[in-house]
Formats: structure tokens, C-alpha cells, sequence
């Protein structure tokens, strides 16, 4: 009886009955002492561009002994391990620099409701790649960070994947290594060597020494628009999950379990070390060698950061219930 009291107290001062919002404002009112403003009621996500991936077993993390990346010396590899997962909705592209522009349009006008409760005050949402004329509009949205895609995420009524929900929709049933098979495709996708015409770059030296080249006009090309490369499609009809740009997560590096933030107002240096602050990104980008842009390659990157390399797309998690 206490518990039912407390809990229905406690929904109707940070007024929200989701279990995910509602331990943010919490954590928000024990940090700082006030309550976060209640959350809008939720939106209706709309399933028509996202792809159903049923529930089953999926292929996660790579066979430490049957390596095909070993030659690279490349760490970012997981042990092998088969794993369920629920039912999910994905979309079917990425999400696109003029999607995200409408949502920075909504949220200036109607205040950060849908944002994190630990992003920074006042946070500007507005991609670092607006003004360069080689992100078009119709590509991958980059140059945002993981607070920026958690919120166009929540604003649309979706979520951002697991790693796990991320791996399977690319891997498939089988697992394997890139959406269209085990082998490499240099013309299947957009990676370092699409944008620097080297389709047989394959040296790590090299690769990493062309990355240094790499500026506001250098190369002339970076991300193409989704949907382009018509190879590179998962087991499931899910376009783009190899190259272009790196997706985020809502997974931890370090635990693998979903991100846990306590990081308002700080300034990045002091939790640039802080292992809760680095989410997994999958995929590989425009600026990757052949390894980082298979499917079961795991990077990571620091929450506040906002490369031109890293983008995402939702998952949408229909309703649980119970037998």
C-alpha cells in the first residue's frame, strides 16, 4: 500500500508514469534540487518509414579466433555471443540533415521538452554542419551529439537502439559481417575510399595518414544522400548501415547496458575520463577503413562531441505486455 501511494505521488509531481523519464527527473531532482519541467504527453510514432525486426536470437560480437580484421591490429571487436532480442521498429534510413533541421525549427519554437534532463542549459541543438555546403539535405544528419539525437529521438516519439537492436538489424539471422554478406564491397558503400578514390585502401598507416588531410574543404565530398547505395541493405530491407556516418547507441561502452548521465553543466574535460560518458557507435562513416564499417565493429565516442562522422536513426519499441 505504501509503495502504491508513494509511486502515485511521485508520478503526479514529475507527471509521467514512463519509467525511463521519470528516473531522469528524479536524478535531476536530487542533483539540483528542482523539478524538471513535466514532460509534454507522449507522441504517436509513425511507423510508415521504419522496418519491423522480429523477435529472435541475434549474432552479436565477432569470433576472437576467426578474426577477419586481425590483420589491422583495429581493437573494437567483442567476443561472440548469441543473444534475444524483443520485437522492434527501425527506420529504414538514416535520419537526414533536413529531418533534423525540422526538428531544431520545433523545439526553438515550443521550448526543450522532449530534451534530456542532463543536457546542458539553454543547449544549442543546431548541427556544425549546416553552413558546409557538402552535408545537402538529403544526407545522414552529422556534426550533433548524443543529447541531440537522444531528444529528436524522444520528440518523434521513438528511441535510439541498443547496440544490440543496432547489431541484429544489420547482421541479420545469419551474422554476418556487413548488411550485404561477409565480404567487403568497396562500391557498396561510402568509406575513405570512395572519397579519396582509392577503392583498394586497405593499409592502416595509410589510412590514418589521409585522415590528417582531412579539413573544411578536404575532400570535396563527404557523406551522399541515403538510399544511394543500393547494395548496401541489411536481411531485414534496412538501408545504410555500412559507411556514410557512424549511428549512435543508447548503450555504454564500458557496461553495455543503457547510458547512465550525470553530467549537467560540466564542462567535457572534467568527464572526458568518466566511463558512463562514452556511448557505442555502429557503422562506420565517410571517413572509416573497411573494419570500422562492419557490423559487429564497436566504437565509441564522448557524449559532447560533434563530429561530422556521426549521425543515427530510431528504433521504435511497441508496447510489452504482460501474459
Amino acid at each position: 500500500m505504501g509503495h502504491a501511494i508513494v509511486l502515485k505521488a511521485i508520478t503526479s509531481l514529475f507527471g509521467t508514469t514512463d519509467k525511463g523519464q521519470l528516473q531522469l527527473m528524479e536524478n535531476e531532482y536530487l542533483r539540483s534540487g528542482r523539478i524538471a519541467p513535466q514532460v509534454p504527453a507522449p507522441v504517436v510514432a509513425n511507423t510508415e518509414n521504419m522496418v519491423l525486426v522480429p523477435r529472435g536470437e541475434a549474432i552479436i560480437g565477432l569470433d576472437g579466433t576467426d578474426n577477419p580484421f586481425a590483420y589491422s591490429g583495429i581493437d573494437g571487436f567483442f567476443p561472440r555471443r548469441i543473444v534475444t532480442v524483443d520485437d522492434f521498429f527501425m527506420d529504414r534510413y538514416p535520419v537526414t540533415n533536413a529531418q533534423y533541421d525540422e526538428f531544431v525549427r520545433a523545439i526553438e519554437a515550443n521550448d526543450h521538452r522532449h530534451c534530456h534532463p542532463d543536457e546542458p542549459e539553454s543547449k544549442d541543438h543546431r548541427r556544425n554542419t549546416w553552413l558546409d555546403p557538402r552535408f545537402g539535405a538529403q544526407h545522414p544528419v552529422t556534426g550533433i551529439d548524443w543529447y541531440d539525437a537522444w531528444a529528436y529521438a524522444r520528440w518523434s516519439g521513438k528511441d535510439l537502439p541498443t547496440a544490440e537492436q543496432w547489431e541484429k538489424a544489420a547482421r541479420g539471422t545469419d551474422g554476418r559481417l556487413y548488411p550485404w554478406g561477409d565480404e567487403f564491397d568497396a562500391s557498396a558503400l561510402t568509406w575513405i575510399g570512395t572519397v579519396f578514390d582509392q577503392p583498394q585502401l586497405d593499409s592502416v598507416p595509410v589510412w590514418r595518414e589521409i585522415l590528417t588531410q582531412i579539413n573544411d574543404t578536404v575532400p570535396s565530398r563527404t557523406t551522399v544522400r541515403v538510399g544511394i547505395n543500393a547494395k548496401n541493405v541489411s536481411p531485414y530491407g534496412i538501408h545504410d548501415m555500412a559507411g556514410n556516418c557512424w549511428e549512435y547507441t543508447k548503450t555504454n561502452y564500458f557496461s553495455h547496458k543503457d547510458m547512465t548521465l550525470h553530467f549537467k553543466n560540466l564542462d567535457p574535460v572534467a568527464f572526458m575520463q568518466d566511463h558512463d560518458a562514452f556511448p557505442i557507435i555502429k557503422g562506420g562513416s565517410w571517413t572509416s577503413i573497411s573494419p570500422l564499417t562492419s557490423a559487429p565493429f564497436t566504437g565509441k565516442d564522448l557524449l559532447t562531441d560533434r563530429h561530422n562522422e556521426i549521425g543515427f536513426r530510431c528504433v521504435y519499441n511497441p508496447p510489452r505486455f504482460a501474459n
